[in-house]
């Protein structure tokens, strides 16, 4: 019989929420749900280190990153 290792539990008992590094000042981004507006109930990254930097990472569908990338490139066409 196998037995699995109990996850670890942030200090209110919940699992803790995962990190990654901020490309624009190395601080810490922080994982959570966006509140209000269009994007409610997305996951997003955020950067600890708000108002300073202001850097955040909302995750898209695949659909919506590619009419994202669509956007980007005519951007960078009529840019030129």
């Amino acid at each position: 019989m196998e037995t699995k290792s109990p996850q670890p539990k942030g200090t209110d008992g919940t699992s803790p929420k995962q990190s990654k590094v901020c490309p624009r000042c190395g601080g810490e981004l922080l994982e959570g749900e966006m509140k209000g507006g269009l994007s409610h109930g997305r996951r997003a990254w955020a950067c600890t280190n708000y108002p300073k930097c202001t850097h955040a990472e909302i995750e898209r569908t695949p659909k919506e990153q590619a009419m994202l990338d669509a956007l980007m490139r005519e951007a960078r066409v009529k840019k030129k």
